[in-house]
């Protein structure tokens, strides 16, 4: 579920799938709804995406509806926040071709 506690962030894909993301919280979650607003079960697990140890600034959609993801994680062992990007197929799977896995 939506917490409504959190900031989030839209995107629309080119086929009108709605994506939602919150924002500087841990694990980021990103939530795909149809059209017609009910859950596209379809994406990730069930429709919701979770991807831990990660704190989200943004998001956005390629031509091809592959979903880019920025923000910060942190770096125990450097003691440093680190920039992170991540790209997920459209189906919310990691991209695998793209940096180490998706990462």
């Amino acid at each position: 579920d939506l917490a409504p506690n959190l900031d989030y962030i839209i995107r629309v894909q080119s086929d009108d799938k709605i994506l939602v993301m919150n924002l500087n919280y841990s694990p980021t979650r990103i939530y795909r709804f149809n059209t017609d607003g009910s859950t596209d079960l379809t994406f990730a697990d069930n429709g919701v995406k979770e991807i831990y140890s990660r704190y989200s600034h943004d998001m956005l959609c390629q031509t091809d509806d592959k979903i880019v993801i920025t923000g910060k994680w942190y770096n125990y062992s450097s003691d440093n926040y680190n920039l992170f990007v991540i790209r997920l197929n459209s189906n919310g799977d990691f991209d695998t071709g793209f940096a180490n896995n998706g990462t």
